[in-house]
């Protein structure tokens, strides 16, 4: 008795120590949402599973809450995993999952108060809210961590099962009702329990971690002023090309003309407003077609996916004539932001830092000829030939 006593004091310290795990990582500042349902839900775990094994020490009627909390406890941890991706359990068969198992429980609890009922539809109903949230699980980019954790759940499913086939070869149905504490049902359930939660709790405590450093990766990619890419992130998307991971056509550069002006007349704050509305006008003409960057203090550049290089030119002028376009509010509505383009296309297995110098050369010669135009620099016969876009 004392070894089975102790044993059911295990589980609730591990789901409790998870808990206070993951809360220090989720509500830290770098923190994430899965952490903070995870640690919701092994919060819930830890008082659901001391309800449930020591009933007999707590006053009557508190051990019917256990299987709500179970319930509980799964939909926090399947909202972990999913959160990750921006998914939901689906709203749908979840409301029609609570509309058949909470009645019937309460049924259960009040009109047929035996143990072998709630043993049944806890087997039935828990397997099923774990697969709907599979198909979500399934549908997204598949890391390492996501396989591990959609193969984690569903192993979980065809544990309960297996359980009730346990439940009635091993004629539980005698013993729990008796002598609940030492019912072998109870010690394999929560036995598989601890397995499943402690495999659970590594395998979220990863993917958190993985997100974590994601987050910071992207974040240490993205200019905080514009949110399009920085310096930063054009040179890793000219390695990657370099790589063969992406594939880039030709380059678009992009410079504000005598943009100190603006600075010096109307100050930084108006200058920054400025290239946040001519970011969000190069992230409209070109974020379909290719990656946009702010590489220097008003200069932006575009690489051009490969698909998408043939009509550069024509995206260099769209691009001129939509920031000319702009119209500003007041007290900037006189103000008049015009830029210089500079286009290259990249020569078949050419080098793309040789078209971005190609590119820096065409923009060069856009603010030479007068600003507000584009200038593409095209390869002929081996020679660089800069023409105006028309």
């Amino acid at each position: 008795m004392l070894t089975t006593a102790a044993f059911f004091w295990v589980v609730p310290t591990l789901f409790g120590i998870f808990a206070a795990a993951f809360a220090v990582v989720g509500w830290h500042p770098a923190g994430t949402k899965s952490a903070r349902w995870a640690a919701a839900g092994f919060a819930i775990a830890c008082v659901g599973s001391i309800v449930d094994t020591q009933r007999e020490y707590l006053p009557y009627g508190l051990g019917a809450l256990s299987l709500p909390a179970h319930w509980a406890t799964l939909y926090c941890l399947l909202t972990a995993v999913l959160v990750r991706h921006d998914l939901r359990l689906p709203r749908i068969p979840l409301l029609v999952w609570t509309a058949v198992f909470v009645p019937t429980l309460f049924y259960l609890l009040n009109f047929t108060p035996d143990y072998i009922g709630r043993i049944l539809l806890m087997n039935v109903s828990v397997p099923i809210l774990i697969m709907l949230a599979l198909p979500g699980l399934w549908r997204v980019k598949r890391q390492a961590i996501d396989n591990a954790l959609f193969a984690l759940m569903s192993a979980a499913v065809v544990t309960y099962p297996v359980r009730i086939a346990l439940f009635f070869s091993l004629e539980q149905s005698r013993e729990i009702g008796s002598v609940y504490g030492w019912s072998q049902y109870l010690v394999i359930f929560y036995l598989v329990i601890a397995v499943l939660g402690i495999l659970s709790a590594l395998a979220i405590m990863l993917a958190t971690g993985m997100d974590i450093v994601a987050k910071h990766h992207a974040e240490s990619c993205v200019d905080s002023l514009t949110a399009v890419g920085n310096r930063r992130a054009f040179d890793r998307w000219i390695e990657q090309d370099r790589a063969g991971g992406r594939s880039y056509g030709a380059i678009i550069m992009v410079d504000l003309d005598k943009f100190k002006l603006i600075n010096d007349r109307h100050g930084h704050a108006a200058g920054d407003e400025v290239l946040k509305a001519v970011a969000g006008e190069l992230q409209a003409k070109l974020g379909g077609v290719g990656d946009v960057a702010r590489i220097g203090g008003e200069e932006f550049a575009a690489l051009i996916h490969a698909e998408n290089a043939p009509a550069a030119a024509m995206l260099a002028m769209a691009v001129r004539e939509a920031i000319a376009a702009i119209c500003w509010p007041q007290p900037l509505d006189t103000l008049r932001v015009t830029a210089s383009v500079g286009v290259a296309m990249r020569v078949e297995g050419g080098d793309l830092r040789e078209v971005l110098r190609r590119a820096d050369m065409a923009l060069y010669q856009a603010k030479a000829g007068g600003r507000n135009a584009a200038v593409t620099a095209d390869m002929q016969n081996g020679l660089c030939v800069m023409r105006q876009v028309a």
